[in-house]
């Protein structure tokens, strides 16, 4: 296919699309036919007009993908939420894995919690030793909890306290190495 015939096929797919078909909407949108007449001058300016604005959009999504930096693998990825089984009701107890790493934060994207016979409810807490523990959801049945926005810093834990009997829980969280947390909020 030639230049001219590629540049006429992509007229043609315009005009179809701005509602020119068949030999009166060729005569009406000047477009060329058979004959070798050129396109006129209305279909054109619509051609030029979508061809200006498709690369308009194109420079502007390369400089949003270079004004934000892609963060390494390393620096921030997903990691499971260790798995805990309170048998009965109670406090779960405290322990360094249900925490992140020194120098990292936890975004929390998911809690499983699986209730078993005779467990009411299931309270989730963000414990932090200076200060008081910050309730963050309460379950009364077995169920996800999502949050949109919650991390955990490292001097911040998870606690759980079940009611009425025990329960399973797990989860999934993004670890992100608090060098680029900045980043990972843009």
């Amino acid at each position: 296919m030639t230049t001219d015939q590629s540049a006429d096929a992509g007229m043609r797919e315009i005009a179809e699309r701005y509602g020119y078909a068949g030999q009166a909407g060729r005569d009406q949108a000047y477009l060329p036919d058979d004959d070798g007449d050129q396109a006129g001058p209305g279909l054109d300016v619509m051609a030029r007009l979508e061809m200006h604005v498709g690369r308009l959009a194109t420079a502007m999504d390369r400089e949003t993908r270079l004004l934000k930096p892609r963060i390494p693998w390393a620096a921030a990825h997903p990691v499971p939420i260790p798995h805990r089984n309170l048998a009965a009701a109670g406090t779960s107890p405290a322990s360094d894995e249900m925490r992140p790493m020194g120098g990292t934060v936890w975004r929390i994207r998911r809690l499983t919690v699986v209730f078993s016979a005779g467990t009411t409810s299931v309270t989730i807490y963000k414990s932090n030793p200076v200060g008081p523990a910050t309730e963050l959801a309460q379950l009364t049945g077995s169920g996800l909890y999502e949050p949109a926005e919650e991390y955990l810093f490292d001097q911040d834990m998870l606690t759980y306290v079940a009611a009425g009997g025990g329960a399973d829980i797990n989860g999934q969280a993004v670890q992100i190495e608090l060098a680029w947390l900045p980043t990972y909020l843009m």
